[in-house]
């Protein structure tokens, strides 16, 4: 965005920005979380992570180059929720019913995908002690994770409640993936060291080099968002920060335990 003048730009703008394209690429890793489901993981994972961000990229790009050939450089950040605008333009009043289904039939597709991967992280949780032990338990009849898939429910619906705007809403949201994000890709380098006999069917190109270029890019935007005093990033920051802490109280400094007890989680939610 302009500021001062012609040519200027304001570093907040580029990280809300980023945010905003983040949480498009959401669920870029989703695979992960049910890897213990998947077949041959240590072939198919690569393949599903490569190939999923590749297919979304290709898609988000075409998207892109439509819609500036719609609406031009100018004036595409005024025209609002660009897909609906786009619509309008090229079929008129009706576009936008057609449109409209298709973003619906893609929340809902987004939201049955993250509701089964969201449930198996707390799911894992509790199986190593850091979470509600019920959160751990199957359902007899189907085996799903079904305490845990309440409690995301109750959690989503607290966030729902509390953040009043959609934008302030995603902005936490991303903010929040950008640090379990950073974690979790951090964690590749810990445990790399951790355990180096490790059996790893695939092994990252031009390690240790991705990894660290993802944290520091994530870190850098968080800091820009954060000096921007963004209410909905500062409470991300703030959050997970407690958890840290009540995770190393309630650990006393001790590890998590090595093993996981018997049970498989059913894809049948």
């Amino acid at each position: 965005s302009q500021s001062a003048g012609a040519g200027a730009f304001d570093l907040a703008d580029i990280g809300r920005a980023y945010l905003g394209v983040y949480f498009a690429y959401s669920g870029w890793n989703a695979a992960i979380y049910v890897g213990g489901e998947i077949r041959d993981p240590g072939r198919n994972l690569p393949r599903a992570l490569v190939g999923g961000t590749g297919a979304v990229t290709a898609v988000y790009l075409v998207l892109c180059m439509g819609f500036l050939a719609v609406f031009g450089f100018a004036a595409l950040p005024g025209v609002g929720e660009a897909g609906t605008a786009a619509a309008v333009a090229l079929y008129g009043d009706g576009g936008i019913t057609v449109i409209t289904s298709l973003i619906l039939l893609a929340m809902v597709g987004s939201l049955n995908g993250t509701t089964m991967i969201g449930s198996r992280i707390a799911f894992a949780m509790a199986r190593k002690g850091d979470c509600f032990a019920a959160a751990g338990k199957l359902d007899r009849r189907f085996g799903t994770p079904t305490v845990a898939l309440w409690l995301q429910a109750g959690i989503s619906l607290l966030l729902l409640i509390c953040v009043p705007h959609l934008d302030a809403l995603i902005d936490y949201t991303s903010s929040a993936m950008l640090i379990t994000g950073t974690l979790t890709v951090m964690a590749v380098v810990v445990l790399r060291r951790q355990l180096p006999k490790l059996e790893r069917p695939y092994r990252v190109l031009a390690y240790p080099w991705p990894p660290f270029f993802y944290a520091v890019s994530s870190l850098a935007v968080l800091l820009i968002v954060v000096l921007d005093r963004d209410p909905s990033v500062i409470v991300a920051v703030a959050w997970f920060a407690l958890a840290w802490a009540w995770y190393r109280f309630r650990r006393g400094g001790a590890a998590a335990p090595d093993s996981m007890p018997e049970g498989r989680v059913s894809s049948a939610d």
